[in-house]
């Protein structure tokens, strides 16, 4: 049968039933923008899922891991909990790209490593969790006894840090500092003295009260 017979036959069977035909392509399109919109959400949703489970806003799913005592021996105990090897078997896992420590004590100083966005750059600086600074000030003030009296959500920040987030140094006061979805208030910006933010500078760029971080 030749092709121009076939459709002929189909374009009059198609007028002949003129609404059953309009329904079914009705219902073919709903069908496909159906298709298209639950695999728009489900991407949505795993996209908000990595997220929301991810500690940084990242693209990588980012897991923070905590020790949990099941005996008052080892709640009150002075022993790190996680040490080096620990970090060596979790390193060999397949999928794992980073492991280090959120917090370590380094000479009597809580110390970290946070990453944290400044334009299209993600940096990762250590910080440290201190109940008051004294170190040499660039513009605003040091940490004090009050910001963890009062639970206030202040930091201290190195002019590296400063400069990264707001160019100008010194404009970096009373403006806020975010991370993990909260805003820490700037009241004092220090003068640099370890070098450029990067893996080789273990220095504290940022200071936080302790009760508050």
């Amino acid at each position: 049968m030749k092709r121009s017979i076939i459709w002929k036959t189909a374009f009059r069977s198609i007028l002949k039933n003129k609404r059953r035909s309009l329904l079914t392509m009705l219902g073919i399109v709903i069908g496909i923008a159906s298709v298209i919109t639950i695999v728009a959400i489900g991407n949505g949703f795993k996209e908000d899922m990595v997220d929301k489970l991810s500690a940084e806003k990242q693209k990588e799913n980012v897991k923070k891991i905590s020790f949990s005592a099941y005996n008052t021996s080892d709640m009150f105990s002075d022993q790190a909990m996680f040490t080096d090897n620990d970090l060596g078997v979790v390193r060999m896992v397949p999928g794992v790209e980073k492991i280090d420590f959120d917090q370590r004590e380094v000479d009597g100083a809580q110390k970290g490593t946070l990453n944290f966005q400044a334009g299209p750059k993600n940096l990762s600086v250590t910080y440290e969790l201190a109940d008051k600074t004294t170190k040499e000030l660039l513009a605003g003030r040091q940490l004090n006894d009050g910001d963890n009296a009062k639970l206030d959500k202040t930091v201290v920040v190195d002019e590296l840090v400063a400069k990264e987030l707001y160019q100008d140094p010194t404009a970096a006061v009373n403006r806020t500092f975010p991370y993990k979805e909260q805003l820490f208030t700037i009241v004092g910006v220090t003068t640099n003295t370890s070098g450029a933010i990067g893996p080789g500078n273990n220095d504290s760029l940022l200071y936080f009260p302790k009760k508050t971080y």
